[in-house]
Parts: C-alpha cells; sequence; structure tokens
C-alpha cells in the first residue's frame, strides 16, 4: 500500500477571477475530464497536486478553454517521488446539442527523469433524459515519446432506468509492438481497470479492458458491482479478470459507512497471480 507518514503543503495559490477567466498561480489540485489523464489521485492519503500556472477562458456559454503551464508536480508519496516538470496541457470543450466535445493535448516533460510524452486526443459523451436514460462516450488519443507511440481507445454505452444503471464499456490502451504502452502517469488510475491495481501499469504489451457496470440503491443502500475482462493489446495474451464491489451507506445525518470488494483472476501463467482486497471506512461530516 504505497501510503507512509508524511506531511506535505496541499494547496496554496493565488488567483484573479471575473466573468469570463480565472487565473491560479501555485499548488493546485488540477483534474481535467474524466481524470483519466489528468487528475489528484484521491484514493491515495496524500493526493497529487501540480505546481502550476492555470488559465480557464469562457469566451461563450458553449466553449471552454482550460492552459496550463505545470513546473512541478507533487507525487504521492509526498517528497519521495516529487518531479520536476516543464509541461503543457490544454483542453477545449464545447457544448453541443447531443453532447460535450473535448479536444486536448497534454504535452508531459519529466525533468526529474528525463522522460517527455505527447498525447493528443478527441471526446465525446452526451446523454439523454426521461425514464430511459441513456449514455454514451467515445474518445481516442495518440501518444508518442522519445522512441515509441502508442494509441487509446474507450468506447462506453449506458442505460439509467427505474433506479439501476447499467454500462458496457471497452478500454484500449495499445502498445507499440510489444515495446511500449500508452501511459497516463497522472491519471486518477485507481478508478479504472479493477480496483485491486494490478494493471496500473499495464506493462508494454497493453491492456484490454472489456467491463460491465451495475449500480443502484436498495433503501439507503447504494451498491455497485463491475467486471472486467484483460487481454493484452499485443500478443494475445489472457490477462485475466475481475470482480469488484462497493456498497456504502450513511448512518445517521454526518456519518458515512463504506466497504468494498476486488478478486483477481489470474489469466495466463505469465500473468500475476490471484489477489483480494477488502476495504472498510467510515466517513464524518462536520
Amino acid at each position: 500500500i504505497n501510503d507512509r507518514d508524511v506531511t506535505e503543503l496541499d494547496q496554496a495559490y493565488v488567483q484573479y477571477k471575473t466573468e469570463k477567466v480565472t487565473a491560479k498561480l501555485g499548488r493546485q489540485a488540477l483534474a481535467l475530464d474524466n481524470r483519466r489523464f489528468i487528475g489528484t489521485a484521491p484514493w491515495r492519503q496524500d493526493r497529487r497536486t501540480l505546481d502550476a500556472l492555470r488559465i480557464q477562458i469562457k469566451p461563450t456559454q458553449a466553449l471552454s478553454l482550460d492552459f496550463s503551464y505545470v513546473y512541478k508536480i507533487n507525487q504521492f508519496p509526498a517528497k519521495f517521488n516529487d518531479r520536476d516538470a516543464n509541461s503543457v496541457l490544454f483542453n477545449s470543450t464545447y457544448n453541443t446539442s447531443i453532447g460535450k466535445l473535448t479536444a486536448y493535448s497534454y504535452l508531459l516533460e519529466d525533468q526529474t527523469v528525463e522522460s517527455e510524452t505527447d498525447t493528443y486526443g478527441l471526446r465525446f459523451t452526451g446523454g439523454t433524459a426521461g425514464n430511459y436514460a441513456l449514455m454514451y462516450s467515445v474518445e481516442y488519443a495518440q501518444q508518442t515519446n522519445q522512441s515509441f507511440d502508442a494509441e487509446y481507445l474507450l468506447l462506453e454505452t449506458g442505460l439509467s432506468a427505474a433506479g439501476l444503471t447499467t454500462k458496457l464499456g471497452y478500454e484500449r490502451r495499445g502498445s507499440d509492438n510489444g515495446n511500449y504502452t500508452f501511459a497516463t502517469p497522472l491519471a486518477n488510475a485507481h478508478g479504472y481497470n479493477g480496483w485491486s491495481d494490478i494493471y496500473t501499469n499495464a506493462g508494454r504489451d497493453g491492456l484490454t479492458d472489456l467491463y460491465l457496470l451495475l449500480s443502484g440503491k436498495i433503501d439507503r443502500v447504494a451498491l455497485t458491482a463491475r467486471y472486467h475482462q484483460f487481454e493484452s493489446n499485443f500478443g494475445g495474451i489472457d490477462k485475466g479478470s475481475e470482480l469488484d464491489l462497493l456498497a456504502t451507506f450513511p448512518i445517521g445525518d454526518n456519518v458515512n459507512f463504506g466497504m468494498k470488494y476486488a478478486t483477481f483472476a489470474q489469466g495466463d501463467l505469465t500473468t500475476p497471480d490471484d489477489i483480494d482486497k477488502f476495504w472498510l471506512w467510515l466517513t464524518l461530516n462536520f
């Protein structure tokens, strides 16, 4: 479990804000879209923050522009894994009548380990309203570093009706002929490819994740079940499967109880062994 006994300044910044422009300079929690590429990784006790200049512009009601220059990555655990950076993040969104279109470029330069990764992508999400609400997401990205390139693809659709939500998805983190896998070093990695975190690092052969999600409520208890079937993007390796279960419910007005379980089943013999993880927690709001 990658948490240690540390103390770190979480956020400290100056901000300038008008009706259409917001600018922040300093240490800040920065998250974009669904946090698949840029997030704070809040599952860790010491979340990720960025030392950056961030400028957000909203020229119209439909269009939003988001630009950041990042000069330090405060990675968990505090101070043991911090990185000097020279990175540029650009994200633009446009709301249409059928969904939101996002275009982005994330040009990451980690000066501590001397690595560069450039990612360019498009994302479209939308849905319908009513008693039977349809949801859909499509995303594609291309990534290059000093030597290799890889692709990313996400296809997801879902239906929400009678308090139950069902989603079917396919995510592919591509591989460059087994030499390199599409990387997401600033992602909220725990929320993807299984809660066991077996495939936070997918290895060089890439990863495809075919998953089914069911979520809903029984009285005040919120329930989620998610099943993953993993395979390598290169080499056709069965990389196993995983079942994730989550239940949360309130105890009184200010206390919430949660429990989460992940069970991973090994695929081919070259893949990780079976593993089970179980969490319990209480949250107090005041």
